[in-house]
């Protein structure tokens, strides 16, 4: 994808001696992961049904939120 994502949620996982976050961009429809370790970029168009409704349910009082549709990005549409 040609687009620089603009990571609008970030979710972090911890345990002990560990932490894991991932970014999401639903603009590009791309996450990161992060770890100590390092990172990894990775499409999730066809998980952004499913995240938008995890996030709506863990946040609902969140208006950014509120506003995330779950329709994919029509890539063609926009020209990419």
């Amino acid at each position: 994808k040609m687009c620089s994502p603009n990571y609008g949620v970030r979710i972090r996982f911890i345990r002990p001696g560990k932490k894991l976050d991932v970014y999401l961009c639903f603009g590009c429809e791309i996450l990161l992961v992060r770890t100590p370790d390092g990172w990894k970029e990775e499409n999730f168009d066809l998980g952004r049904p499913a995240l938008v409704e995890l996030l709506k349910q863990l946040f609902p009082k969140d208006e950014e939120i509120k506003k995330l549709s779950t329709q994919k990005v029509d890539w063609k549409h926009i020209g990419f």
